[in-house]
């Protein structure tokens, strides 16, 4: 029975950790490139859409411990750059450099929570240039898309030329979100200083969208 038991315990503490290893991502450097070694990767199912090739001819990937097992196995050679990608990034997370423009949680940048709060602030910061942000849809998970306008009187629809500003269309692109809260603070607090400033508050209407793809942004 007890023999029995200690199987079990150790089939069971074996799937953990392999199950885990698919979470865990690593960089590596495979050290050839060529159409074999491409193909190999591809029958794995390793996504290639974000490899970067080196004037050697070595590609820097990411992959999961899984995947860099199922490599060994085949033959293809490679170094492991960083062991875990998550306590890497999360290690970076915190910005050495005190700025006048809020940062987020995530090397900087807002997550998705952080980002619809900046809407609101922004809205009681300036409440005479920002509107309360507002849905303009859903999507396919049922998250909220939310936009807000910017201009002199952002609660009345005026007779303005509008521009539309959208972020975050890729996923893996938070800076096209981050430059448009920073170009809307910039508005707002450069409006009694800068005449393009007060120009656009005053004859635009200005919707901004920092995330449009809020599905893909948590996955990321």
């Amino acid at each position: 029975m007890n023999i029995i038991r200690i199987i079990s315990v150790y089939f069971i503490i074996t799937i953990h950790l392999l199950s885990a290893g698919d979470y865990i991502y690593q960089e590596i450097r495979v050290f050839h490139s060529d159409p074999s070694t491409l193909q190999s990767l591809n029958n794995l199912g390793i996504p290639l859409d974000h490899v970067r090739k080196n004037k050697d001819e070595s590609l820097d990937l990411v992959v999961t411990v899984q995947e860099g097992h199922a490599l060994m196995k085949i033959g293809i050679p490679f170094d492991v750059l960083q062991h875990d990608l998550t306590e890497y990034f999360v290690s970076r997370s915190n910005p050495d450099i005190e700025r006048d423009f809020p940062l987020g949680s995530m090397l900087g940048n807002y997550t998705l929570l952080q980002a619809e709060a900046q809407m609101d602030t922004l809205r009681n910061l300036y409440p005479g240039f920002v509107s309360q942000k507002d849905s303009i849809g859903t999507t396919i998970e049922g998250r909220t898309i939310w936009a807000l306008k910017v201009s002199d009187n952002p609660g009345i629809d005026e007779d303005e030329p509008e521009v539309l500003y959208t972020g975050l269309t890729h996923a893996r692109e938070p800076l096209s979100m981050m430059n448009l809260f920073y170009f809307i603070r910039w508005l707002c607090e450069n409006y009694n200083s800068d005449i393009t400033a007060e120009f656009l508050v005053d004859h635009r209407e200005m919707w901004f969208v920092p995330i449009i793809n809020p599905d893909g942004y948590v996955y990321n």
